[in-house]
C-alpha cells in the first residue's frame, strides 16, 4: 500500500477521510466511515469495509438507496449524456416521496426525521 500523508494532500474535499493500519475510508456520511473505520481496525479488508459502510447508508433511506443502486447498476451500460439523464430522472423520482418531505422537513425544523415508511 503506498504511503500517504493527510498533511500534504493537495486537494480540499468535504469527505470525512479515516485511516488504519488495513487501509482508508472515505465517504461524505460521518458515520458511515466510522463504520468503515472500525471494520478495519478490527482487520478486515478494503472490501469488508466497503460492504459495512454500504449498509449503514441503506438504513437511511431505502428509496434514495434503491434508486443510488439502480443509477449505478443501469449507468455502467451507458454513456455520459445518458447517463445524466438517468441520474435526473431518478433524482426526481425521489424527490416526489413521502420520505423525501419527511426528511427535508426534519432537516428545516433541525429535528431527527421520522421512521421512513418507504413511500
Amino acid at each position: 500500500m503506498p504511503q500517504y500523508d493527510p498533511c500534504k494532500y493537495t486537494y480540499s474535499s468535504r469527505r470525512n477521510v479515516v485511516y488504519a493500519k488495513n487501509g482508508m475510508a472515505c465517504t461524505s456520511v460521518p458515520l458511515g466511515a466510522q463504520v468503515g473505520l472500525e471494520v478495519l481496525k478490527a482487520g478486515g479488508n478494503a472490501m469488508d469495509a466497503a460492504v459495512a459502510m454500504a449498509k449503514s447508508f441503506a438504513v437511511n433511506a431505502p428509496i434514495a438507496v434503491k434508486y443510488s443502486k439502480a443509477c449505478i447498476d443501469r449507468g455502467l451500460q451507458m454513456d455520459i449524456d445518458n447517463g445524466i439523464a438517468l441520474e435526473n430522472e431518478l433524482f426526481a423520482m425521489c424527490f416526489a416521496t413521502e420520505d423525501q418531505k419527511e426528511g427535508m422537513g426534519a432537516f428545516l425544523e433541525k429535528r431527527k426525521e421520522k421512521h421512513f415508511q418507504n413511500k
